[in-house]
């Protein structure tokens, strides 16, 4: 098989996905802030492009606490 066809699966606890998660969970005073910023532009000025970033945010969270909670 070639070697580029293979794929490789990493156990969720890797030491680079704890660092990931170790990193957004430090920087959540970043994320407030600019989540803050998108409900401002969204109620606002009726920002269709904030909209869609706070929807991928709160999927993204969801999917953080599930990882999360895997540990």
């Amino acid at each position: 098989m070639d070697s580029h066809h293979d794929i490789v699966v990493m156990p969720a606890t890797s030491p680079v996905d704890c660092v990931y998660c170790n990193f957004l969970i430090d920087d959540d005073r970043i994320m407030k802030l600019m989540v803050q910023s998108w409900i401002r532009d969204v109620t606002t000025y009726q920002n269709v492009f904030a909209d869609q970033q706070i929807m991928h945010f709160y999927r993204f969270e969801k999917c953080l606490v599930h990882v999360i909670s895997l540990f």
